[in-house]
């Protein structure tokens, strides 16, 4: 067994990815009925998606596309969306929600 004088490097046979991944395309959405909000997000990738998270803006969250959340009191929140695809790339959205007071 020799070892070689010079350092050797290996050949670079694959880079991966290509082309760069740019993040999913997302869009979202919140409907107001009370206290009572309907949130929607949409998101389109080549590569497929993988999962929605949400944050209310009010110290609770959910995953899913098309969650429903109630608040505890009138204001305004600042809800986000992230959105992932298969690979890992990420994007978020914030929808400004107004809880109307009583």
């Amino acid at each position: 067994w020799q070892t070689p004088d010079t350092p050797v490097v290996p050949p670079l046979l694959e880079q991966w990815p290509l082309v760069p991944d740019p993040p999913p395309h997302l869009q979202a959405s919140a409907s107001v009925a009370g206290s009572t909000v309907s949130f929607d997000a949409s998101a389109l990738d080549p590569d497929g998606i993988g999962g929605y998270w949400w944050s209310f803006g009010d110290l609770a969250s959910a995953p899913g596309a098309t969650p429903v959340h109630t608040y505890r009191a009138p204001g305004t929140y600042r809800a986000t969306v992230w959105a992932s695809d298969r690979l890992g790339r990420t994007a978020a959205k914030v929808v400004d929600v107004v809880v109307p007071g009583p």
